[in-house]
């Protein structure tokens, strides 16, 4: 098993950082601890840790994280983790409060019950369950009811699930009563729910204030342990206001692999100083043109737009990832 103090934690934490987060980090501690994090980081140096070591305290990192996460909500901890770059993070969004539900009596008719329920209180009550019990339960209320409970299972459940509801049910009736009657009894327990906390993007802003290698090295880890968090993380690690960040000639590499189409529906209610950035970048010729252009396109949909943006994103991100320009 391995075993380190909390000196060597930090240490080899901030060695997996690197130096010049280790630096900044040295400065904010007591000068007593300093001094001892800093012997064994330069030890780290000459003696590196294998990588096993890493990989432990990297995702001791992480759950941690996780747990500030739970403790103290996602917009504090994004806001603490950002950096001073002009438009790289946007602002927190409010805190959605907790959500109460009505308390049900239950009635003779489980099923009935169920399809008065909230959504959320059916799959509290029944998450745990194997997939053919799930199926059970969900197989007998309504469809619309049935579908939004399916949706808020993991996907590999859903596939199970669906499979099982596939098939013909030989499930003896007072077995199926009896099923339905505790999913009531459980569901109506559930009195209220607490809104999600949206980890991938927390995680995101703060991978996104480390240097690329480091934001790699993590990233490498989440992959091992949580492939479906990875791929969010990975997903919001690059976004549309990141533009103001970019200099003036990697904005023009970057909008001559852009499709003028796209560009168009891109720019449709955005801000005017990203506009400027981008549309200032053209030629002037091509400028006119997008202009021109914008103003038949008014009447595009929001989703329209988050897409044309997403794909933006995606070739912004893929021209900083290849190093074709910087961030």
């Amino acid at each position: 098993m391995i075993t380190f103090s909390s000196h060597e934690r930090l240490a080899l934490l901030l060695s997996i950082l690197g130096d010049e987060v280790a630096s900044a980090a040295f400065q904010k501690m007591n000068p007593t601890l300093a001094i001892d994090v800093k012997r064994i980081y330069e030890e780290f140096k000459d003696d590196p840790p294998s990588e096993e070591e890493v990989d432990y305290i990297v995702g001791d990192f992480f759950k941690f994280f996780h747990f500030a996460l739970e403790a103290m909500g996602p917009e504090l901890l994004a806001e603490k983790t950002k950096n001073n770059q002009k438009g790289a993070y946007k602002p927190a969004e409010k805190k959605p409060e907790i959500i109460y539900f009505p308390k049900l009596i239950p009635g003779d008719n489980p099923i009935d019950d169920l399809n008065r329920l909230d959504p959320f209180q059916i799959f509290a009550a029944i998450e745990s369950d194997h997939p053919k019990t799930i199926a059970l339960v969900l197989r007998n209320i309504d469809t619309k009811q049935a579908a939004n409970v399916l949706e808020l299972f993991p996907a590999s459940t859903r596939s199970q699930t669906l499979s099982y509801i596939a098939q013909e049910c030989s499930v003896p009736q007072p077995l199926v009563s009896r099923v339905l009657n505790s999913a009531v009894q459980k569901a109506c327990s559930i009195e209220f729910r607490i809104p999600e906390v949206d980890q991938s993007k927390a995680i995101a802003d703060l991978l996104r204030s480390v240097n690329k290698k480091v934001r790699a090295e993590l990233l490498a880890h989440l992959l091992k342990t949580n492939v479906d968090l990875a791929e969010k993380v990975k997903a919001k690690l690059y976004i549309f206001e990141d533009i103001l960040r970019l200099e003036d000639r990697d904005v023009q590499k970057l909008l001559s692999q852009v499709d003028s189409d796209v560009l168009i529906v891109g720019l449709q209610r955005c801000e005017q100083e990203l506009a400027d950035k981008l549309l200032n970048n053209l030629s002037k010729r091509a400028r006119d043109s997008i202009t021109e252009e914008m103003e038949f396109k008014v009447g595009v949909s929001d989703e329209e737009v988050e897409e044309a943006r997403a794909n933006i994103v995606k070739t912004l991100s893929n021209l900083d990832e290849s190093g074709e320009i910087k961030l």
